[in-house]
């Protein structure tokens, strides 16, 4: 953190609207690890308004994920979902399917805490879907956890356990 809040008045002297940004997406993060949520949530919103300035959709949805990500741990639940499908949206067109699996994954737990289980476990299935095209298999054990939760919460107990049955082979392996 000492070192991202030293280079940012050096990179507002400078005209490199990336380095910009990411200085203050790392100040950012370095606040969410610390709690500091207004803080994070104050730096990512630079760096998402400079994203949005230079027109990089990659970076826009990336910057949108990461405030879904700080609004979710602070339990601005309204937030996180907001920023987590207009994520989406910027992924989706982008064709993005990287992505677009980190932002369901991310959606799943938005609306897990909001307890909307059922749309949890359909953004989760859609994760598990896409990181197993992508054969990402630590991504998809995660993804099965999601969906055993989801399970769990809807009293799907069977398919529960059977996600879990399946997730921890992956998640060791990992």
């Amino acid at each position: 953190q000492r070192y991202a809040k030293k280079a940012l008045p050096r990179a507002y002297k400078g005209n490199d609207r990336i380095l910009l940004s990411d200085c203050e997406h790392l100040v950012g993060l370095s606040y969410f690890r610390q709690s500091d949520y207004a803080q994070a949530l104050e730096h990512v919103k630079k760096a998402l308004e400079l994203d949005r300035e230079m027109d990089d959709k990659g970076r826009v949805s990336s910057s949108l994920n990461t405030l879904a990500g700080i609004s979710l741990v602070a339990k601005d639940l309204k937030h996180a979902e907001i920023y987590v499908k207009e994520a989406l949206a910027f992924s989706t067109d982008m064709h993005d399917s990287v992505r677009i699996a980190i932002q369901y994954g991310m959606a799943s737990e938005i609306y897990y805490a909001m307890g909307k289980y059922h749309l949890a476990l359909d953004y989760s299935q859609r994760a598990y879907t896409l990181d197993y095209e992508l054969n990402n298999m630590p991504k998809v054990g995660i993804r099965l956890s999601q969906m055993a939760s989801a399970q769990k919460a809807l009293g799907q107990d069977k398919a529960a356990e059977e996600s879990l049955k399946r997730a921890m082979p992956i998640l060791a392996k990992a």
